[in-house]
């Protein structure tokens, strides 16, 4: 029974030491100030909106952290908990929070590839 816990344990050591050379998780910021290049907005496998953040060979997707957008000066929209796009009336919006909210990004900044790092979540290694 010892030897049983004691294989457990050796080999829940030698993954924990192998892990940190799988998991290459960082932030959009960080990979921005490496120099890291910002691609058009994508969709993944997964159905996650993101963007694939290249330099030379690396690459990470990034996961969009965004729920309601701007859409030029009068349209506004949003996603669905599924990852629609639904539109939203911007004056109806915009009067209930007492006027603009400068933290929306513009929808054609997302989709160009320019967006803030707020509007950012979690990039790991992108898997083709």
């Amino acid at each position: 029974m010892r030897s049983i816990f004691l294989r457990c344990v050796v080999a829940a050591g030698l993954g924990v030491v192998m892990l940190p050379g799988l998991a290459q998780a960082e932030t959009y910021s960080n990979l921005v100030k490496q120099g890291y290049k910002t691609g058009k907005l994508t969709q993944a496998k997964s159905g996650n909106r993101g963007w694939v953040v290249s330099k030379a060979d690396k690459q990470f997707f990034c996961q969009m952290n965004v729920s309601t957008f701007y859409d030029g000066k009068h349209k506004m929209g949003g996603f669905t908990a599924a990852g629609r796009i639904v539109a939203i009336d911007r004056k109806v919006f915009e009067a209930a929070i007492g006027g603009p909210d400068p933290s929306l990004p513009q929808w054609a900044d997302l989709q160009g590839g320019r967006p803030r790092p707020q509007d950012v979540g979690s990039c790991g290694p992108h898997r083709k």
